[in-house]
């Protein structure tokens, strides 16, 4: 089909700043009626805050916004939602305690004529929605029991209920499968066949190349350059240069290896063992072995287990059996605090809900698991706090707008780098890391791959989830795969590659 070009949303010349500090410099945006135009840029570019200005969140801003050649200036984001504009936020907004069908209807619930809801209509009308995309998850079912790729698929389709003509997608497929993404991607086909224009955020350049017909640069603030990918000849892998550079201000020749160097050579002292770990249900006899300086990675399909088994060595879930051993000797550990004093730590893959305390500045979480450290006479030593504070900004370099700043107010690379520190100021043995860079930026990411291979060159032995194959092959000095709940195979050195990978868990599967 040929596909209509009139423009249906615009920004001319939009500017915004928080406390002092301007974040976008005068963007100028055209998305076209029926296209999927991808935001690209690195944390902190400025690419959230234009979404987020368009959804009526930000209010306070210059320029102007136009749909279908109309001015407009949503209030609010219900007042987005009347003018067709639909957004799924890259943080989850679901309410845990309500069911799904309730959350993708929330303020908008069926009633009977005594004023009840009618859950029957509820029910249908989500199932109906959940059908259009292929979701599988019981329209009854309550949020709090959903593994976060569900629960981001809950947000699609809530979005999808108001019936949206401009769809605004900030990083929906962060914590999605593989499978998931290819479902979501042909809900994003038809909503583009239907006319629908849609700003879609990303940092993955396959999903990119996938999906977008046209892609805006933005650095610092600034609208560096729109590539037409219809249009475009050359490799993806240029392509993929080409962004890069216009991302970071790089010249193309400069950009270097995304990847650190692997360990050239891995001690043969065993510092992290467990042995036959089971939980019914979720997994059933782990045993590995983590040496001095080895990253190894989980690798498995959505449901193997993986992050079940870290929460169980963490203390955050239980199991039925097993053993822990660290540096040879037996450990018990029943919850998070005994695993911190026996210096194992956890980067969670959600890190909003369990990485930080949003409403806190960056001293105080950055000093979160080693506070006792800065305890004198049984008062805090702020000065203390501020030394380790200023050290690790400087040491991770961490991009903020001052001292005081809110961690929630940080970009998720920022805060990712935040829930580091304070695990590096841990002096952690062991670190168990899932999904080290679900939502960063291609910069970002590089700097904490170098991150977690500096801990692994300094002693510390890393076990890593990841979903994304390529960060698992860059990193990972050894690989077990899981499926199903258990170890299927483990992959070392250049077998750690995509196709031993795929076969370990597809020859496993019924």
């Amino acid at each position: 089909m040929v596909r209509v070009t009139e423009v249906m949303l615009e920004t001319k010349h939009i500017k915004k700043a928080f406390g002092g500090i301007t974040v976008l410099k005068g963007i100028n945006l055209e998305i076209k009626k029926g296209e999927v135009h991808t935001l690209l840029g690195a944390n902190g570019a400025g690419k959230s805050t234009l979404i987020k200005i368009i959804d009526g969140i930000h209010t306070d801003f210059e320029g102007e916004i136009f749909i279908n050649g109309e001015r407009v200036r949503p209030k609010n984001p219900n007042d987005a939602r009347l003018l067709g504009i639909g957004m799924v936020h890259q943080e989850l907004s679901l309410i845990p305690t309500l069911s799904v069908a309730e959350n993708v209807f929330i303020g908008r619930l069926p009633k009977l004529a005594n004023g009840l809801v009618n859950f029957k209509k509820l029910y249908r009308d989500c199932a109906n929605i959940f059908e259009e995309i292929n979701i599988t998850i019981k329209p009854n079912e309550m949020v709090k029991n959903l593994s976060i790729a569900d629960r981001q698929m809950v947000e699609i389709a809530k979005m999808l209920s108001h019936q949206s003509e401009i769809i605004l997608l900030d990083e929906p497929t962060s914590s999605l499968s593989d499978d998931g993404v290819e479902r979501l991607f042909k809900t994003v086909e038809k909503l583009r066949e239907n006319g629908k224009a849609i700003i879609f955020i990303t940092h993955k350049f396959e999903e990119i190349f996938a999906i977008s017909d046209r892609v805006t640069v933005l650095r610092d603030g600034q609208q560096i350059d729109t590539i037409d990918l219809n249009m475009e000849t050359a490799p993806h892998s240029q392509l993929e240069t080409k962004l890069v550079s216009l991302m970071t201000g790089t010249h193309e020749d400069e950009i270097g290896e995304l990847y650190p160097k692997k360990a050239k050579e891995i001690s043969d002292e065993v510092v992290f063992e467990v042995q036959d770990y089971t939980q019914e249900g979720k997994y059933d006899q782990i045993s590995f072995q983590i040496k001095r300086g080895e990253i190894v990675g989980l690798v498995g399909l959505k449901g193997a287990g993986r992050t079940e088994v870290i929460r169980s060595i963490f203390g955050r879930d239980t199991k039925q059996s097993g053993r822990t051993f660290l540096n040879g000797e037996e450990i018990t550990i029943k919850n998070p605090r005994d695993a911190i004093k026996k210096g194992i730590g956890l980067i969670s893959e959600d890190r909003k809900e369990e990485g930080f305390v949003g409403c806190l500045g960056l001293k105080e979480n950055i000093n979160l698991t080693t506070i006792m450290d800065t305890v004198t006479f049984g008062l805090i030593n702020k000065a203390k706090e501020t030394k380790k504070m200023r050290d690790y900004i400087k040491k991770l370099n961490i991009r903020t707008t001052s001292e005081q700043a809110l961690v929630r107010n940080l970009s998720g690379g920022n805060q990712q780098k935040v829930v580091i520190s304070k695990w590096l100021a841990a002096n952690c043995k062991v670190l168990l890391i899932d999904e080290p860079t679900r939502g960063i930026d291609v910069k970002a990411k590089s700097e904490i791959y170098q991150l977690i291979r500096d801990l692994a060159d300094n002693g510390t032995a890393v076990l890593m989830i990841t979903s994304e194959l390529p960060e698992l092959i860059g990193l990972s000095d050894r690989a077990l795969v899981m499926h199903e709940g258990k170890i299927v195979n483990e992959l070392v050195g250049d077998a750690i590659n995509d196709e031993n990978i795929m076969n370990s868990i597809f020859k496993h599967s019924a």
